[in-house]
């Protein structure tokens, strides 16, 4: 139609589109029978950082977390940040009442419950040797905390910045309640719920006791130092008894 209508330019034009995407077709299908597995295909740059690096254990954690679920990981912290920061920003200029950051913090550390889920499997599904290692009680549970620490560091840096005017030390426990929180609800896994539908109403009911606690004006610090204790006991003793139901390892 082109050439009969004397369009020689847009002929050439859609000659030459013809062309240059078959030649990209045929050339990615090539590469593709080079590495039909792409996934064992990496780039110079990370195969140098491989041979001249060695990963911390917590990097390993954070990277299976964000390669299994990222959109979880991304989801909650936009969830937990837009509802810390929405609080923080009422009664702007007036008497700021610390229990209503309190229980947004309360809401916020348990929401981490599915994140400290991918934690656990990590040990008990992902990478099965780590329960293997010859490491104490105490080291693993302070590997833990670090990471707990380091997944909930948004929402404690969101709160360190934007916090209102309130007493340096109530800022400090509040922040000090999501990491608690989330050490909880990663504890409570090693009990054996029915399945997992069991254990979200439950961390819904551990949210909802802490923030009548928190309205009876319950010390934010004591609750924090309470959730860390507990979840220490719960992990001491069902960390080497614990096994995962046969329906999460398939």
């Amino acid at each position: 139609t082109a050439l009969r209508n004397n369009f020689l330019q847009s002929f050439l034009l859609l000659f030459a589109a013809v062309i240059v995407l078959v030649a990209i077709s045929s050339l990615m299908l090539i590469q593709t029978f080079k590495t039909p597995v792409p996934e064992f295909r990496t780039s110079a740059i990370k195969r140098f950082v491989d041979r001249h690096a060695v990963r911390p254990i917590w990097w390993i954690y954070l990277l299976t977390i964000l390669r299994k679920e990222p959109f979880l990981f991304i989801g909650n912290k936009i969830f937990s940040g837009l509802l810390l920061f929405a609080v923080m920003q009422l009664y702007i200029g007036e008497t700021y009442d610390a229990r209503l950051l309190a229980m947004a913090a309360a809401v916020a550390g348990v929401g981490n419950y599915m994140l400290m889920m991918q934690l656990q499997l990590f040990d008990f599904k992902y990478f099965l040797l780590m329960r293997s290692l010859p490491i104490r009680l105490r080291q693993r549970w302070a590997r833990i905390m670090v990471i707990t620490l380091i997944i909930v560091l948004p929402e404690m840096v969101l709160i360190a910045k934007y916090a209102p005017a309130l007493p340096v030390t109530e800022i400090i426990a509040i922040m000090l309640l999501i990491p608690a929180l989330a050490l909880l609800a990663y504890a409570l896994l090693y009990i054996r719920f029915s399945n997992t539908e069991t254990y979200g109403r439950f961390t819904f009911c551990l949210a909802i006791a802490h923030l009548v606690l928190i309205l009876f004006q319950v010390p934010v610090l004591i609750l924090a130092i309470a959730n860390i204790s507990v979840a220490w006991t719960i992990f001491r003793s069902k960390y080497y008894a614990f096994e995962l139901p046969p329906s999460i390892i398939k």
